[in-house]
């Protein structure tokens, strides 16, 4: 008993930190949990693939006609956002690990987050991307 329970609890845990590095982890908690705290919708944007992210951008116009999930349009026009600004910039890597991990990390450290509603985030995400913005590009 004992062994099949520690066995499950490691799946468990490398099925949490797959989903955590490949920025599907707000789906994970909200398939398992529930629940999704405000500080994991940034995981996409902080991890997500080129790929999944003009995935997501692409929702945004379905998800506005069928009135889903406010969450879910949000993202996905951040997602929008994120890759115009990578297209300017001309590294999505760098964006993600220069602003939006850090920015993942910060808000999950802050207890007030917990209460922010999905235009707070939006906003606080928009500012961050905002600042990459005014910040000159490396040359070559």
């Amino acid at each position: 008993m004992w062994r099949r329970r520690r066995q499950t609890s490691g799946e468990e845990l490398i099925g949490e930190c797959e989903a955590f590095l490949s920025g599907r982890f707000a789906e994970r908690l909200g398939a398992h949990k529930g629940s999704v705290p405000v500080w994991a919708w940034t995981n996409l944007l902080a991890h997500g693939s080129e790929r999944t992210l003009h995935v997501t951008s692409a929702m945004n116009r379905s998800l506005r006609s069928r009135q889903k999930n406010e969450w879910l349009r949000a993202r996905a026009y951040l997602a929008h956002e994120l890759l115009a600004l990578a297209r300017a910039d001309d590294s999505l890597t760098d964006i993600q690990a220069s602003v939006l991990v850090p920015l993942e990390l910060e808000l999950a450290s802050r207890a007030e987050v917990a209460q922010w509603d999905h235009h707070r985030w939006v906003r606080v995400v928009e500012d961050a991307l905002d600042d990459r913005r005014r910040v000159p590009r490396r040359s070559s």
